[in-house]
């Protein structure tokens, strides 16, 4: 079991961990939907995109705040085993082993549910934002977000399925 500080720090380090990665993503995926709407005649300006793509994070933001808790207490409450630097040093893929095994199976799937559906929610808040910031109809609006949503849940996918489970 994990001592009171430890898990004050994983706590606090999962949550600015989370805040930096909707903040990087979010401007990774204005760009790809300033630069998709442009083909499809947009105008407006890129910080009115950037700010109306904001919103569309917010059900990520929920996500987080429903998600993280609980895998933090997981963490905090797992039996850990005793690792020297000499194991370490021979196989560094020992601390991915021995993190998957800190979470059941039901919390990692119920994880990926949730985050599938914040981003499909997202999708949706994206869309319009993006009719509205660049002023193209709703189906063109569409597809510019889609493009780089399906990656989005994609990577999801494939962070549990590559994830060696117990």
């Amino acid at each position: 079991i994990f001592p009171e500080n430890i898990v004050q720090i994983l706590t606090v380090g999962a949550y600015i961990t989370t805040f930096i990665t909707v903040f990087v993503i979010w401007l990774i995926i204005t760009v790809i939907v300033y630069g998709l709407s442009a083909l499809f005649g947009g105008e407006g300006s890129f910080y009115r995109t950037f700010t109306f793509i904001g919103y569309g994070f917010l059900p990520s933001l929920i996500g987080s705040l429903i998600t993280t808790p609980i895998s933090v207490y997981y963490i905090m409450n797992a039996e850990i085993p005793e690792i020297d630097l000499t194991q370490l040093e021979q196989n560094p893929e020992i601390i991915d082993a021995l993190i998957t095994s800190l979470l059941p199976n039901e919390i990692i799937y119920s994880t990926l549910i949730i985050n599938i559906a914040m981003i499909v929610w997202s999708l949706v808040i994206w869309s319009f934002a993006l009719k509205h910031a660049r002023e193209i109809d709703l189906r063109k609006a569409f597809i510019c977000v889609l493009i780089p949503t399906v990656p989005l849940v994609i990577y999801q996918i494939w962070g549990v399925l590559t994830t060696s489970l117990p």
